[in-house]
């Protein structure tokens, strides 16, 4: 996935570096939006049937002090894949933890 990601950010014009990182190899790059270059660093957490992928963006791509939420998000996440086969890179839904959702309330679809 990471030469796909690398692939699709040459296409828009970026160059993307790989580099060791807290979960394994990563790709960091500096795009350009409408307000400029933005940093971003790509992390991918594998485990069996699945993978997960995070995207840091601006701040807490280059500096690890200020990418505190999605780290957090990262380090907490339990995956439950299931037991059915799924098709390759069928996106699993996420739901939130039982207790965050009822603290939440009726708007947030759990």
């Amino acid at each position: 996935m990471r030469e796909e990601i690398r692939q699709s950010l040459f296409n828009d014009g970026a160059a993307a570096q790989e580099a060791q990182g807290e979960y394994g190899p990563e790709l960091h790059a500096r795009v350009r939006t409408p307000d400029g270059l933005t940093d971003l660093r790509f992390v991918g957490i594998d485990g069996p049937r699945w993978m997960v992928r995070g995207v840091y963006q601006g701040a807490a791509a280059t500096d690890p002090a200020a990418a505190g939420p999605l780290r957090e998000c990262l380090d907490g996440l339990v995956v439950d894949r299931g037991q059915e086969a799924k098709p390759v890179r069928e996106p699993l839904p996420l739901r939130l933890p039982r207790e965050v959702a009822d603290q939440a309330g009726p708007t947030v679809e759990a």
